[in-house]
């Protein structure tokens, strides 16, 4: 079985979640740091709560490969292999079905605001869309497949992207641009802010 660890500050392990006969393809804290949302190789999603206990389990579908909790944790958006993303409330009722990527959605984000959610897929191509699922821009620029995050700036409409590509971008929401590009050592599978979005990794 797949194992999700939890660990401890100071370093040492934590609880083990195991309950899925296949990968964990995605992993999302809420923002209360209090239940724990997770997706599979074989098209669940599972809701843990912080001491360890597993609360929820639905079939969503073929693989999924990304999940992100709405900040007001009123929903959760997933991201398939087949590169549609769904929106869910955590008690499983399907909201919305988001259509548009070519191939795997590898990643999503909402924005701080709820305003917004930026995915990213295999197809190389970032897309937007309003918090009801409505497609705003396909954002492209990135040359091969985009990594395991997006990350929103706390306090403004932008967001950066990492990708195979060995590039970070960060693009501005409102105006739909890509503001600057930075050529990083390997490929940028993971880019974050800082949480008063004065430094980013």
């Amino acid at each position: 079985p797949s194992t999700i660890q939890m660990w401890n500050l100071d370093g040492t392990a934590g609880l083990e979640l195991s309950r899925s006969m296949h990968w964990y393809y995605g992993i999302a804290w809420n923002a209360r740091g209090d239940r724990l949302a997770a997706v599979t190789i074989d098209g669940k999603l599972q809701l843990w709560s912080s001491n360890g206990e597993l609360e929820n389990e639905f079939q969503i579908g073929q693989l999924t490969a990304s999940v992100a909790w709405k900040p007001d944790e009123t929903q959760l958006a997933t991201g398939s292999d087949d590169g549609t993303i769904r929106l869910w409330t955590p008690d499983g009722q399907p909201v919305a079905l988001l259509k548009g990527h070519e191939n795997r959605t590898t990643c999503i984000a909402w924005s701080p605001d709820s305003q917004w959610i930026a995915s990213g897929s295999r197809d190389s191509q970032i897309r937007l869309w309003t918090a009801a699922g409505r497609r705003v821009a396909t954002l492209r620029g990135h040359r091969g497949a985009l990594g395991r995050e997006i990350s929103w700036h706390p306090h403004r409409s932008q967001f950066l992207s990492g990708g195979s590509d060995a590039t970070m971008r960060l693009w501005d929401a409102e105006t739909q641009q890509q503001l600057w590009i930075l050529q990083v050592l390997g490929d940028g599978q993971s880019v974050k802010f800082a949480p008063d979005g004065r430094l980013l990794a």
